[in-house]
């Protein structure tokens, strides 16, 4: 996952426990690191009741990936080990959001300029960049 920029130019934070709460809500039941048994039982049947499918978990997810303003891409993969079954059920999706178009010159100029400083060692990629814009002048 990566997050955009803010106005001051800093990455968004997006939190892992942000991204936990999002994960679990699309499953078929919550995740517990210890049951009892008669709490395991509660656990089964309220998935048993709410079957949700790997399809369904990484569309549950991107979606609200990808209504976070915040999000600029993820890739989200699941995958359920079947325990019936010979073979493992795969899910798996990438998204970029599509980059927003500048509206003024010093827009422009800052995204520039922050381009620059991020490729500041990459003379090759600078010097790219140079030549284009200097056909466009």
């Amino acid at each position: 996952m990566r997050s955009l920029p803010a106005e001051d130019g800093r990455l968004h934070i997006i939190w892992i426990e942000e991204l936990i709460a999002i994960i679990e809500q699309s499953a078929s039941a919550p995740v517990y690191a210890l049951l009892k048994r008669a709490d395991e039982r509660h656990v089964t049947m309220q998935a048993y009741d709410n079957p949700v499918f790997v399809e369904d978990i990484v569309r549950n997810v991107a979606t609200q990936l990808q209504a976070d303003d915040r999000v600029a891409w993820f890739q989200v993969e699941v995958v359920n080990q079947e325990s019936i079954h010979n073979h493992s059920a795969f899910a798996r999706i990438e998204w970029e959001r599509a980059p927003q178009p500048v509206d003024t010159d010093e827009e422009f100029q800052t995204l520039l300029i922050r381009w620059l400083d991020k490729h500041k060692s990459d003379e090759k990629a600078r010097q790219s960049l140079i030549e284009c814009l200097s056909c466009c002048i």
